[in-house]
């Protein structure tokens, strides 16, 4: 249990080592990256426990995948504390874990979440859209 954590916090500050480096040779890396859907890497990182809790918002999941997947470092992050919280608890309850397996799993679950969500939206404006015809229908008949 404590190998996850010290492998967590080495592995950690060698990251924000690289950085360090990369931000003083290059001007790339002197503004955070942001995608099109204008989330930033900090704003990213805050949003990970969140994700693996399963807690974020359509809109806000929708902009963190979309960051993840166009942001090495990020990518990196989530697989580091889903690594730290699902390698945890698998741990102590004995049972195997496969940490590409658990990332792929989380985000072809959130994937699908926000499918499911568009197919809701376009259903429900097309059902107000059937109600408004329906009454507009139903006026226009008892008027006359």
């Amino acid at each position: 249990m404590h190998l996850f954590l010290e492998y967590g916090k080495i592995y950690r500050g060698y990251r924000r080592k690289q950085r360090k480096i990369q931000k003083r040779f290059t001007f790339l890396f002197a503004e955070r990256r942001k995608d099109r859907q204008g989330m930033n890497c900090k704003e990213c990182e805050k949003l990970i426990p969140a994700f693996i809790a399963g807690e974020l918002s359509d809109k806000d999941l929708e902009s963190f995948l979309a960051h993840v997947e166009s942001c090495p470092d990020c990518e990196e992050e989530l697989t580091i504390q889903i690594l730290i919280a699902e390698g945890m608890s698998r741990l102590e309850d004995g049972r195997a874990f496969d940490l590409k397996e658990e990332i792929n799993r989380r985000m072809e679950g959130a994937e699908h979440k926000l499918r499911m969500h568009k197919v809701f939206r376009y259903m429900r404006i097309t059902f107000e859209i059937l109600a408004a015809i329906a009454v507009g229908t139903l006026l226009v008949f008892f008027v006359l």
